[in-house]
């Protein structure tokens, strides 16, 4: 639409991230805004009658700050775009009411993105990325920038742990610093690590060692300290697991890492596989989420990663 802060309605060959615009009632293109929240796009006039009656129940005036609304970057490259778009399009329509959604589908999109003054609150990188190849050097250099400079996250999951290669998987987290391997493939039962929980002071305290303070690192401790109650203690799912992560950066992981099942306590001081995972980069977050199929428990974790209550109007601050 006119006026849209970073890039038009476009398609695959845009140069510049593409405002993510889906009908509420078919999830087809949707060229069409409510007139008056602004927030809600249709197809056309025939759905937006049809979703009249469930949509005037939340729909309300439009202001001036929902210009200014949270962005989401999602990233998935090339000819993995349609695949990826299918596996993530239930979660984009969970969270459209409270973020606004840019694609990029192309490096140079992706990269701008990343650079905008309108920084995004966090990045979905949804497909495969290789670190050695010349157009995608430029951007996993800007991923890491972002990452350690604006205090935003950055999510690899939904079509990443299909699409990337074993070697190269290893190689994008040893540029940000991390030491995460791809691992075993199959379905199981995964548990949420339920590390000791410091006061917000402690969470909010980088340097660390004060007395009270809780296990896990600060990434985890905030996620755990705001959404904990919320996520599953446990499910199962299909997933790529990681390997080689701390025991205090894991999120789900597997019967064979706990020391305390009914607690969901995991081996302490140890390296752990994963089905889900985060960690501090600098002054921002990375996480790994190893889920092939989006399924609901994931999307709620996505969430919570984000800063969305599952069910929430708008982010956390």
């Amino acid at each position: 639409p006119e006026g849209d802060p970073i890039g038009g309605y476009g398609g695959k060959g845009e140069k510049v991230p593409t405002r993510r615009l889906r009908c509420v009632v078919c999830r087809k293109d949707a060229p069409h805004q409510c007139s008056r929240c602004h927030v809600t796009y249709y197809c056309g006039k025939e759905d937006q009658k049809k979703d009249w009656k469930k949509h005037k129940t939340t729909c309300k005036k439009a202001n001036p700050t929902e210009q200014n609304r949270p962005s989401v970057l999602a990233i998935a490259l090339g000819g993995e775009y349609d695949v990826v778009d299918g596996i993530a399009d239930g979660f984009f329509s969970t969270i459209e009411p409270s973020v606004d959604i840019f694609e990029a589908q192309n490096p140079t999109a992706a990269i701008k993105g990343l650079h905008h003054p309108r920084v995004p609150i966090a990045v979905l990188f949804m497909s495969s990325l290789n670190p050695r190849a010349e157009e995608h050097v430029p951007l996993l250099t800007a991923l890491i920038k972002y990452a350690k400079n604006e205090r935003g996250i950055i999510i690899f999951g939904f079509g990443f742990p299909s699409f990337m290669r074993a070697n190269h998987f290893q190689e994008v987290f040893e540029r940000f610093g991390v030491y995460w391997k791809s691992y075993n493939y199959r379905r199981e039962t995964f548990h949420l690590n339920n590390v000791k929980i410091s006061t917000q002071q402690g969470i909010n305290n980088s340097s660390g060692g004060d007395e009270g303070e809780g296990e896990g690192s600060q990434a985890l401790q905030r996620l755990l300290y705001k959404y904990g109650q919320t996520l599953p203690q446990s499910f199962s799912i299909k997933a790529l697991q990681v390997t080689g992560v701390s025991a205090e950066d894991a999120v789900y992981v597997g019967e064979g890492d706990l020391i305390d099942k009914p607690k969901g306590r995991v081996k302490e001081k140890s390296l752990v596989s994963a089905a889900a995972a985060i960690t501090n980069v600098g002054k921002g977050r990375i996480a790994y989420l190893g889920d092939v199929n989006s399924e609901w428990m994931t999307e709620l974790l996505v969430r919570a990663m984000i800063g969305l209550e599952p069910g929430s109007p708008s982010p956390d601050d």
